[in-house]
């Protein structure tokens, strides 16, 4: 995982000098905010809520508002504004919420990641991050690293690339949280196509990756790559659909971490190797009451899922997905694998094992699992009825 050294702390900071200058300005009134922020300071007193910032539809605003806004600020962006930046925001090391008004932070030129949070508390809402471009070593949008906490409230990402995630890379022991978001047309020049976990949490709820990539030869993780620490996909209304993976998981790819996935969709996802929704190589992991159709594993295993791991599923349901080679539904290539209250059902696979395949590991059906009507055969390496 030689990517994961391109997370190092400090990436991104702006330089010395550049930090000076922009607090000359600051200090002198230059930007419109400097005046927004000193007034909403004077006005109240000191004692009372943490400031709410307007930050005017200009780019140096809202970098003069990231910078030197108080700790626990709230910056509200211009409705409807297009922040064109052409290079990296300052490097957020403070506790800060953004409240985006619908607006866009787009990214025009260069090779950044536009928001870097750095031993920080972030909290996003109603923001759109379009056209990141993160080169060879940085992901397309967001890094948050060194025990930092990022929250992510209805917030877009449309059409990042990064090396490292295509819109978020999350490393060093820090937590992402996205709820009601969207990533639609994220590329990685390497592992997840969305967002790259490479050593913290990550937890989802109520959002939808969609059409995301990682490439060919190495790019584990269409939609998402965890090489250590969690991801946890929570209740209902999450869905991946039309992610693609040019190694292994489709949709999600766990290398050392846990899975705990509970009422996802997923729909259309491809890997070009194994494992076309999700491919489970990590810790012990859940599935529950979740949804696989019309997954691909283009020119191996798993149809629906790899998994070499302990894995356990209750009330999923895996129909009509397909394995070049073994498992149209299922892979179980190590681990103990039950599944509980779990229809596996319609799926195919080019050589054997159209429903489950199992080359290693235990396999065990209960509470009335039903694995039916699959091509080739249901089963392959255990007894199923």
């Amino acid at each position: 995982m030689s990517s994961m050294g391109s997370g190092g702390p400090g990436r991104g900071a702006f330089a010395p000098a550049g930090l000076r200058r922009r607090a000359a300005r600051w200090t002198v009134g230059g930007a419109a905010v400097a005046a927004a922020v000193t007034g909403g300071m004077m006005a109240a007193p000191a004692a009372m809520a943490v400031p709410t910032i307007p930050v005017p539809c200009s780019v140096i605003a809202l970098r003069d508002a990231i910078a030197f806004a108080p700790s626990t600020s709230i910056l509200v962006l211009s409705a409807n504004c297009v922040y064109r930046i052409t290079s990296a925001l300052p490097t957020i090391t403070k506790d800060l919420q953004i409240s985006g008004s619908n607006a866009t932070i787009d990214s025009v030129a260069g090779i950044f990641a536009p928001i870097t949070v750095n031993d920080g508390n972030l909290m996003i809402n109603n923001l759109t991050f379009a056209n990141g471009f993160g080169g060879v070593t940085r992901p397309g949008a967001i890094l948050n690293e060194n025990d930092a906490d990022l929250t992510l409230q209805t917030v877009r990402f449309l059409d990042n690339e990064g090396g490292t995630g295509g819109a978020i890379e999350n490393v060093f022991g820090s937590s992402v949280i996205v709820r009601n978001s969207t990533f639609v047309r994220n590329d990685s020049r390497s592992y997840g196509g969305a967002i790259l976990n490479g050593g913290g949490s990550v937890t989802v709820s109520g959002s939808t990756f969609l059409d995301n990539n990682a490439p060919v030869g190495f790019g584990d993780g269409g939609a998402i790559f965890s090489a250590l620490g969690g991801v946890t996909v929570d209740g209902t209304g999450s869905g991946f659909f039309g992610n693609y993976a040019g190694d292994d998981g489709g949709a999600i790819a766990s290398l050392a971490g846990a899975l705990d996935i509970t009422g996802g969709a997923f729909s259309g996802n491809e890997a070009r190797e194994s494992g076309g929704g999700v491919a489970n190589l990590g810790a012990a992991s859940a599935i529950d009451g979740s949804d696989f159709t019309d997954n691909r594993a283009e020119n191996s295993n798993g149809g629906a899922i790899d998994t070499y791991t302990a894995l356990y599923l209750g009330g999923d349901t895996l129909r009509a997905n397909r394995a070049h080679k073994r498992g149209g539904g299922i892979y179980v290539g190590g681990g103990n694998t039950e599944l509980n209250k779990t229809d596996v059902f319609g799926n195919f696979a080019g050589f054997s094992g159209g429903g489950i395949y199992r080359a290693g590991g235990i396999v065990s059906l209960t509470n009335g699992s039903l694995v039916v009507l699959n091509i080739p055969n249901n089963c392959s390496g255990l007894i199923c009825f």
